[in-house]
């Protein structure tokens, strides 16, 4: 019988701000694991959550809220992705990189989102807290200066859209 430090040959764990990784090798073969944490605030009406791969098709992807509800599945073979019923209304799109655009929300959507990559050679594990805010309405008056809300938090990578509709 062989002994635990016979069959890991490397057990390698770093924790860096909010990433860990942890690479276990065999004799026979090494995996990654690469989890990573964030937090976010989502508006009501339209939300993405990012997940970290340049392209979803070289990995088996699964999107989760508070660990239980699966939201989405798509593998490698599949060319398209599959949403699970209740989550339908709330899924906007996925993006090459897997992250996930949902609409329509509220405080029930509030919580942790978990985005799961996997191949042969690793697994990248992104659970990000997104907290639910409304819309703010604003009013202007025509010709003149008006303000506009934005916020957002320190230490996210920050892309701001503004987006005029017509009522």
């Amino acid at each position: 019988m062989r002994s635990l430090t016979e069959d890991f040959k490397d057990l390698y764990l770093q924790r860096t701000f909010n990433f860990k990784l942890i690479s276990v090798t065999t004799r026979r073969n090494s995996r990654r694991a690469l989890i990573k944490s964030a937090s976010i605030s989502g508006s009501d009406s339209e939300t993405t959550i990012s997940c970290s791969a340049s392209d979803i098709s070289l990995y088996d992807l699964i999107w989760r809220f508070n660990h239980s509800q699966t939201i989405l599945t798509k593998t490698r073979t599949e060319t398209k992705h599959t949403v699970s019923e209740e989550w339908r209304q709330h899924v906007k799109s996925v993006s090459e990189s897997g992250s996930l655009t949902l609409q329509h929300l509220s405080s029930n959507q509030e919580g942790l989102y978990t985005c799961e990559l996997t191949n042969e050679e690793e697994t990248i594990t992104t659970n990000t807290f997104v907290r639910i805010s409304p819309d703010p309405e604003v009013f202007c008056v025509y010709n003149q200066s008006c303000i506009l809300p934005c916020s957002f938090q320190s230490g996210e990578e920050v892309v701001i859209h503004w987006i005029q509709t017509a009522e």
